[in-house]
């Protein structure tokens, strides 16, 4: 079961020694795990090295959800924990996406950038 901070940072630190193992050195991955209890509506989660998720209360403030751990393939003995909880309150959003989702570019040859994107979900 994923629901426990051991197994989850577990699950993530088996996923670093695999890639560590059994891909060229230069390769690296960012991965995003979350757990929702749905019963306390808490969401914790991991992340190695993906960029920052966005958490949104229903009032429009807004918690990066930032890495805490290193790409998944870069230091072989890694360890992975879980974060804190964050509760959940009645229309909280997440915004869970790609990598590369603030770096893509309009026709003008701008950025759309974190803060862009930042204020985009607060619809």
């Amino acid at each position: 079961m994923l629901g426990s901070s051991k197994s989850a940072g577990d699950a993530m630190a088996t996923a670093n020694r695999i890639m560590v193992r059994d891909f060229p050195v230069y390769y690296f991955a960012s991965l995003f795990l979350g757990l929702l209890d749905l019963e306390s509506c808490e969401f914790r989660y991991v992340s190695a090295g993906h960029t920052a998720q966005l958490l949104l209360d229903a009032e429009g403030g807004c918690t990066s959800l930032a890495a805490n751990g290193p790409a998944l393939g870069v230091l072989a003995d890694a360890a992975y924990e879980l974060s804190a909880p964050h509760r959940l309150g009645s229309g909280s959003r997440m915004l869970l996406f790609s990598e590369e989702l603030h770096e893509a570019y309009n026709g003008r040859g701008e950025m759309y950038g974190e803060e862009r994107l930042m204020g985009s979900a607060r619809f």
